[in-house]
């Protein structure tokens, strides 16, 4: 696997992540807050570059299905659609 689609794999996990807390109310806007501290700790780890793509490619699609949401680009009825294009 490519760093390209280990990144692609990560932006599709944090989105559905994001997806989830924002279907069961958490408050989603302070939870991406965590998930990019979580990733920024795990850069620091001796992990292999594929996994610093997946973990990148999981906070910035966490951030950005959150802030879609809040910008209503989408909504809790749109979750199950392929956003930007994505499948």
């Amino acid at each position: 696997m490519t760093r390209a689609e280990s990144y692609d794999a990560g932006w599709h996990e944090g989105r559905r992540w994001a997806e989830r807390d924002l279907r069961d109310n958490f408050d989603a806007a302070a939870l991406a807050d965590d998930v990019l501290t979580w990733v920024k700790q795990n850069e620091w780890n001796e992990i292999s570059a594929n996994s610093r793509a997946w973990n990148l490619g999981v906070a910035r699609g966490y951030r950005q299905a959150v802030a879609d949401f809040e910008s209503g680009r989408t909504s809790r009825e749109t979750f199950d659609q392929a956003p930007l294009g994505k499948p």
